[in-house]
């Protein structure tokens, strides 16, 4: 810990490395790799160190292209809402629907939420994604206009969004 301004203050640091015999012929290359390695150590915690392979450029890479093609999904409306039932412990009975969002990409086929949401959070398109959800039963696009959720999973990202709760009043009148 050091002082600052009469506070203690507590400092970490992640580190991400380049090894120099990795065959690299512009210093970019090797700055990026080591970027790419420190943001892998940050992603596993404070004060580590991550050395870059090219997994993490694959990797990396693929996420780029996904995130690429999760805006496209948004402006081509490939996002659906599906219902799950609810049903009840006691008796097996009915009690409502949950709305769950599913990505119906072009070339990959049906992509599943673990495979985007955790990406639709980091970019926040998690936002137009949950607004999708909530009116799903209200468009073209549901798979049954009759069917009203009564449960929604959302992040606190869309539930601090700017319109949330006007989306969700919307939704239920």
């Amino acid at each position: 810990p050091f002082t600052a301004g009469g506070h203690e203050v507590f400092a970490s640091a992640s580190m991400g490395v380049t090894l120099s015999n990795a065959g690299y012929e512009e210093g970019e290359a090797m700055l990026r790799d080591a970027d790419t390695a420190m943001y892998r150590a940050k992603g596993a915690g404070r004060g580590r160190s991550e050395i870059f392979d090219r997994m993490m450029h694959t990797q990396a890479v693929l996420q780029f292209a996904l995130e690429t093609d999760l805006r496209r999904a948004l402006e081509r409306d490939e996002l659906l809402v599906h219902y799950q039932p609810i049903v009840t412990l006691e008796d097996g009975r009915l009690a409502g629907f949950e709305a769950l969002v599913r990505w119906q990409h072009p070339t990959r086929g049906l992509i599943q939420p673990g495979d985007f949401i955790p990406l639709a959070e980091e970019t926040r398109a998690i936002v137009p994604i949950t607004r999708i959800a909530l009116m799903g039963p209200f468009t073209a696009r549901s798979t049954s206009a009759r069917i009203i959720p009564s449960s929604l999973s959302s992040s606190s990202a869309s539930v601090a969004a700017t319109g949330f709760t006007v989306a969700l009043l919307h939704a239920a009148i």
